[in-house]
């Protein structure tokens, strides 16, 4: 994926998920990931994108909670997360 296209497609995700939370007074939001990996640059994109989320929704509302439970590995490598 280009990452310029990746980024602005992030940039819309968390954006929305942030107005959904304040709209419907959500406390945060659990994100599930469950997934396999090609490559670190995949796993870091994936821990950026939460602490981005986690960020904005402090930004909005300081209480609120961005809770990640993840389970992926690389299929090269073997490494469980």
């Amino acid at each position: 994926m280009n990452n310029n296209f990746e980024s602005s497609f992030l940039k819309k995700k968390k954006k929305i998920k942030v107005e959904v939370a304040l709209f419907y007074r959500f406390d945060g939001w659990l994100i599930n990931i469950e997934t396999h990996l090609k490559d670190q640059d995949h796993a870091d994109s994936m821990i950026n994108f939460v602490a981005q989320l986690t960020r904005k929704m402090h930004e909005k509302d300081p209480e609120s909670l961005v809770i990640w439970f993840e389970f992926f590995f690389f299929l090269k490598k073997n490494l469980l997360f």
